[in-house]
């Protein structure tokens, strides 16, 4: 894909970056391996999210909106319930400018019956970019994760 690759895991309420391999592109998402991102607004969060049962999707909204305080950031449980819901059946999450401003991820999960721990896999780079890739992307990742899951 010629753009960032991340491997990333639940850590709390977030979502932390194990694994990432850079984008040779001049212009590309710069990630951090151990750095930590939004577990509700990005892509490698709602694939983990939909690999959850709903009743710990439902305690990690509660200590995100306990730790966040802001009545205006707070999560809303049926909005991302539903956001969720669409992930598990497509087995894709896509994000456009969730965290990052003009920015676009496309990531899918795995279950810790594969390897232990939920995982997430995303490719990650410029929205625009993101988007004329995002069919290939998909088919790649699917292709990639999905013997796994046979």
């Amino acid at each position: 894909t010629q753009e960032t690759v991340s491997v990333t895991i639940i850590s709390g309420d977030e979502v932390q970056f194990m694994k990432v391999i850079d984008s040779p592109q001049g212009v590309a998402l710069k990630l951090y391996e151990g750095s930590k991102t939004s577990l509700f607004h990005s892509a490698c969060g709602l694939a983990l999210l939909s690999l959850q049962e709903s009743e710990k999707i439902i305690k990690l909204i509660q200590i995100f909106n306990n730790r966040i305080g802001d009545e205006t950031q707070k999560i809303i449980e049926s909005k991302i319930m539903k956001r969720i819901d669409k992930t598990r059946k497509e087995l894709i999450a896509i994000d456009y400018e969730g965290v990052v401003e003009d920015a676009g991820a496309v990531s899918i999960g795995l279950s810790r019956d594969i390897f232990g721990e939920s995982m997430a896999i995303s490719i990650s780079g410029p929205a625009e970019r993101i988007r004329n890739k995002e069919k290939q992307i998909i088919k790649n990742l699917k292709a990639i994760v999905l013997p796994y899951m046979i």
